[in-house]
């Protein structure tokens, strides 16, 4: 064996940053089996294990009872014509691989990790899974006891409560997006309100993502598996909402004894579609998106008054709301707030340091980069932008193109516009 140099990196001296380049969206792969059925791949010759994503147009919109979507897609594992849930969980065990069934506003999905060679017997799993299930009503009444205890200890912590309220202030307490579960919720979910909801599935809609190594073999096994099937296709109202916003700005959540104070302050903002929308992702950032953040630095760091405070915003296709929150010692949670109210004016009055938004500019670019890294993290950028009917390419060109050209006037811009002191909520939750 000859000895070779070994250049270790020199550690005096900071490595030298630059512009991140940004390629565009990656390509992947895309066809329709024979029933119609759209399918998407991210192709990666290093990865053995596969991802599987079944997404079936529904979600909490379609559902006339709260819980009806969520407990629908998970029970849809505990049981099917032929199999136990027992026997599930052990033949996904046997098979070294991962399947979960979960429900979002808009969509139900199953996912799965299995490797290459298990593919199909994955696939003949989860179209039993799909098509057949039975939803028992042993495992029915053990998961809605679990979800209730959950609730009520959940229902201790201040930030729980504040969360619960705040998406019904913007939406209404019957949107979608606004509704609040209460403990009795837990009691009224029956078995045939789940045979009535995945009644109202249409399989036949549904897109189907791969992620790993994705040859011709795999495909003509997803063919066999799924594209020979008949899938029922279901119909159900096309449902309208309107938000109904809160008149009153300020809204208190009392928690006797509680010596921390939750804080949630925030508006409807603009969605993903909308031409400013990096534009105010951007601003969000400097304002509360990192640990260097001006709400981290004030708040927490000059004034000691939390742990952590933050601010986001959670875009849906149906709506989009800002949000900042934190946990702060509860007699000085006046201080907190008019403290957060101060940041978000010096952002809109003050033209920010050029040093400040490249250093901001820089963290979200590397954000967006290792939300491409790899085919797994792909399928949920290609996912999100089918969620709002966006083309991939064009979408994450925008947001690069806007980022890179964002100045700090137009940062001071976007707060005016969007965030607007006298336009937002304040959602406390603690002592009275």
């Amino acid at each position: 064996m000859t000895k070779q140099n070994i250049i270790l990196p020199d550690r005096t001296h900071v490595p030298k940053t630059g512009q991140v380049d940004f390629k565009g969206f990656p390509d992947y792969q895309k066809g329709n089996l024979s029933n119609g059925i759209p399918w998407f791949g991210f192709h990666h010759n290093d990865f053995s294990v596969l991802r599987l994503d079944l997404v079936i147009p529904g979600g909490s919109w379609i559902q006339n009872k709260i819980f009806q979507a969520m407990v629908t897609a998970r029970m849809m594992m505990e049981g099917s014509n032929g199999k136990s849930a027992f026997e599930i969980a052990e033949s996904i065990d046997f098979m070294g691989a991962y399947a979960d069934c979960s429900s979002g506003n808009h969509s139900i999905t199953i996912s799965a990790y299995v490797l290459k060679d298990k593919f199909k017997e994955m696939l003949q799993l989860l179209r039993l899974i799909l098509n057949e299930p039975t939803f028992p009503e042993r495992e029915l009444k053990i998961l809605m006891m679990n979800m209730k205890q959950d609730f009520i200890v959940d229902s201790q912590k201040v930030s729980s409560l504040a969360r619960r309220k705040y998406s019904s202030l913007i939406f209404g307490s019957n949107h979608p997006y606004g509704w609040s579960a209460t403990l009795e919720d837990h009691d009224n979910l029956l078995h045939d309100d789940l045979i009535q909801y995945y009644q109202k599935l249409s399989p036949v809609e549904m897109k189907i993502y791969l992620g790993g190594y994705i040859d011709a073999n795999l495909i003509q096994i997803l063919e066999e598996e799924f594209g020979q099937v008949n899938f029922s296709r279901n119909t159900h109202e096309s449902l309208t909402f309107q938000m109904q916003k809160n008149a009153n700005l300020i809204h208190h959540v009392e928690k006797k004894g509680a010596v921390q104070s939750a804080i949630i302050i925030g508006k409807e903002v603009l969605n993903r579609d909308s031409e400013d929308y990096p534009l105010l992702t951007l601003a969000t950032t400097v304002l509360g998106g990192y640990f260097g953040s001006r709400l981290m630095g004030k708040i927490r760091e000059e004034k000691g008054l939390t742990y952590g405070i933050f601010s986001t915003i959670q875009a849906k296709p149906k709506g989009a709301m800002f949000s900042i929150q934190s946990e702060v010692i509860a007699e000085r949670t006046q201080e907190a707030i008019d403290e957060i109210f101060s940041e978000i004016s010096r952002l809109s009055d003050e033209v920010m340091n050029q040093e400040e938004l490249d250093l901001v500019r820089n963290y979200s670019m590397g954000g967006i980069m290792r939300s491409f890294d790899g085919p797994f993290k792909l399928i949920d950028r290609l996912k999100l932008t089918h969620a709002y009917g966006l083309d991939a390419d064009s979408y994450y060109q925008k947001i690069v193109d806007d980022l890179l050209r964002a100045s700090t006037d137009d940062i001071a811009r976007i707060v005016k516009e969007q965030l607007n002191p006298n336009q937002m909520y304040v959602l406390t939750a603690g002592a009275k």
